[in-house]
Formats: C-alpha cells, structure tokens, sequence
C-alpha cells in the first residue's frame, strides 16, 4: 500500500460556509491539497485554565508527503486561531486514489 497525509484543523463557528469553502479552496487552488472535508463538530478544550466547550468546523485535508509541510505552513499563516489546531497523520491507501491525488497535486507531471 501506498501513503498520503491527512492533516486536520478547525475553524471558528463562526465563519460561514463560505469562508470555510474559501480557506478550503484557497488551499486546493494552491496545489496543497486533492480533497478536503468540512463538518461541524463539538470541541471541549482547556484555554486560560477554563474548560471551554464549544461548536467548530473541523476541517480534513489530504495530500501528498511531499506537500504536507506547504499544507501545514499555509495553515498555520491562514488560520484566524493563536493556537490553531494543526494534526496530521500518514495513512495507507490504495494504488488508485495514491495515483489520482498524485496527478492532482502534479498535473504537469
């Protein structure tokens, strides 16, 4: 089996869906990413020594290794957070969807 990262953020509730679709885009439309997945979640965190609970978009993104850093940088100077949330994973995948996000983040390739 074959490998891509899927790194995962959140966002404030507060952005609409478009905004949540144009951080997502922004990062599509920069060759960072083939796919990202958006839903509304529940977090409970601490910040400030308080038990925070409260809705968000956790967003998923999945792109290749070799990308994963410019994923993660383009984050990191997007998100409206001062502690944003940033997670990743490698995962095994099929040949197929490898192959497919592959010629998406490299299409002159």
């Amino acid at each position: 089996m074959l490998e891509v990262a899927i790194v995962t953020t959140t966002l404030p509730i507060s952005y609409s869906n478009e905004e949540v679709k144009a951080f997502n885009n922004n990062a599509l439309s920069n060759n960072l990413c083939a796919c990202t997945q958006s839903n509304k979640i529940t977090s409970s965190y601490k910040w400030d020594n308080q038990i925070i609970t409260e809705e968000e978009w956790k967003i998923s993104f999945k792109t290749s290794n070799n990308k994963l850093n410019d994923l993660i940088n383009f984050i990191t100077l997007n998100h409206p957070y001062d502690v944003p949330q940033i997670t990743h994973q490698i995962v095994k995948t099929t040949k197929e969807y490898f192959d497919w996000l592959n010629n998406v983040l490299n299409p002159n390739q």
